[in-house]
């Protein structure tokens, strides 16, 4: 029994240990944002919710394991902060249109939550 207790400490030790890292990166990182929103790089963006949502993504997909979850929040998360850097941000020359993150929202929303097949949206014809 003792050999158990012994690894239930260990494992709440390496439990600990990986929260306080997980808390360290979120602290710098929307750190990071809210000094680059300041300085004003990029005006516009708001760099606070596209870093903090990005390394959120990454820490849930490489954190987390592979499983169901971490599969489809970790790249949502991270297309979500594309997106509203896209959406924010100045209009990049080589585009002609103001919002040319719409189709990309749908196509992405489409990949990472595909219709059922009883549902509404898919042709039964």
């Amino acid at each position: 029994m003792n050999e158990t207790a012994g690894a239930q400490t260990k494992n709440q030790k390496s439990e600990g240990g990986r929260i306080t890292v997980v808390v360290s990166i979120l602290i710098i990182t929307f750190g990071v944002g809210l000094y680059l929103n300041n300085h004003h790089v990029i005006p516009g963006v708001d760099w606070f919710w596209v870093l903090g949502l990005t390394i959120v993504g990454l820490l849930i997909l490489t954190l987390g394991g592979i499983d169901k979850f971490s599969i489809v929040a970790g790249p949502y998360l991270m297309c979500l902060a594309g997106f509203i850097f896209l959406s924010n941000g100045p209009d990049l020359p080589r585009y002609r249109y103001p919002r040319v993150d719409h189709p990309f929202r749908r196509v992405g929303s489409a990949l990472l939550f595909p219709p059922r097949p009883g549902s509404v949206l898919v042709d039964r014809g």
